[in-house]
């Protein structure tokens, strides 16, 4: 029996929309949920929060990440009580690449970190123009969306960086700093 290309379509968006983060989709589900308790229809909230009826919608549906700002106006406006905060550090670890998410949780938690890394900057230490170069360059090439989410998780990583205690030293061989990444020179800085 053949398919029809209906059928075939809706077995590709399924697909797909299995591989969006669940914690996505759960935050998108209790933001739907807050906002129509707040009797607001999507453009209102959206209105009210600062961010346009597309990316609500986005966010609803779990096919984009909140930002913190996002979490933080939806929390406001919504009088949510911390729900959609709670979740937000979840949602930022959905962005980067799956085969890192535990790395990243365990790596929240140490105090310290050893890593050789001679011919790229590490992720904690990439500015945002070389982690982007370093996602650009990726084979096979990622979205753009991809890319930027990435960029952002990596970059956001960085907050690792100025918790206290906080005790590190970094020493860094300077042939990754000038490291041709893709088509595009970029130099850590």
């Amino acid at each position: 029996m053949r398919e029809t290309g209906n059928s075939g379509r809706a077995r590709a968006k399924a697909r797909q929309e299995s591989d969006l983060p669940g914690v996505w989709v759960a935050y998108g589900t209790l933001l739907g949920h807050l906002r129509k308790r707040a009797e607001l229809n999507q453009q209102a909230l959206g209105q009210a929060i600062g961010y346009s009826l597309e990316q609500v919608a986005s966010v609803e549906q779990g096919r984009r990440p909140a930002e913190e700002e996002f979490t933080e106006a939806a929390e406001r406006v919504l009088d949510a009580g911390g729900v959609l905060k709670v979740l937000q550090p979840d949602v930022d670890r959905a962005k980067l690449p799956r085969f890192f998410r535990n790395f990243a949780a365990v790596e929240a938690e140490v105090l310290s970190r050893f890593s050789y890394d001679p011919l790229l900057v590490p992720g904690l230490l990439q500015t945002e123009a070389y982690a982007r170069a370093v996602f650009a360059g990726h084979c096979p090439p990622f979205g753009e969306e991809i890319v930027d989410q990435h960029t952002e998780a990596r970059i956001g990583r960085q907050r690792l960086l100025t918790r206290d205690p906080m005790a590190g030293t970094v020493v860094h061989h300077r042939g990754g700093g000038a490291a041709r990444c893709g088509r595009t020179w970029t130099t850590a800085r």
